[in-house]
């Protein structure tokens, strides 16, 4: 499985060494800079930590990231996987890609790439103290998945709780420990998959 970070997960040169390495990655890192109308790269390669921390840079260098080396790989995974932007961005690549998934995971996180009539098995995982997730767009978007798709809430668990990511701002508290929330996680995506295969 690909499985595409959150917000959190950039660090100062990200993708260097795929520009330096690959026409291909350098190619669409280029092609980034122009739809995006500064050179982001330069901030993922050389900027400062605090730069790279700024959303409009760090929501879209996480997700180049994550596709660039997606693409570059060649590996054709039987499913993609993310948590919060990570999720939208599996979601994104999921619909763009020439690549067939039989499923897809999201932890807290929504698609609003339309998945509505693919026929991708869907799992989306989220926690009732989740402060971080936009419940009002998680519901406006939840259409985009196919009818089938299994929602399962974690009772106590946040939205921190899906990884190491410490506090997060908004976030609400835990109910649970956080080797719960991942315990009661792998049991959702374990029993889901025992299910679609």
């Amino acid at each position: 499985a690909y499985v595409f970070p959150g917000q959190g997960a950039q660090y100062c040169g990200m993708g260097k060494e795929l520009y330096e390495n690959s026409v291909e990655a350098r190619d669409m890192f280029e092609q980034a800079n122009e739809i995006l109308g500064f050179r982001i790269t330069d901030v993922m390669f050389e900027g400062t930590a605090e730069e790279l921390k700024q959303t409009k840079v760090t929501q879209p260098a996480v997700f180049l990231h994550s596709v660039v080396l997606a693409k570059v790989l060649g590996v054709e995974p039987s499913a993609v996987a993310g948590h919060s932007l990570g999720g939208s961005m599996a979601a994104a690549f999921a619909a763009d890609s020439d690549i067939r998934f039989d499923g897809l995971v999201l932890l807290a996180s929504y698609s609003t790439a339309d998945l509505s009539a693919t026929e991708i098995d869907v799992i989306s995982v989220y926690g009732t103290e989740d402060g971080v997730l936009d419940m009002e767009s998680y519901d406006k978007y939840i259409s985009n998945l196919p009818s089938d798709t299994k929602e399962c809430i974690i009772a106590g668990g946040n939205h921190a709780g899906f990884g190491s990511y410490g506090k997060q701002e908004g976030d609400g508290e835990m109910l649970i420990t956080p080797s719960q929330q991942i315990e009661a996680t792998m049991i959702f995506i374990t029993d889901w998959l025992n299910a679609i295969q």
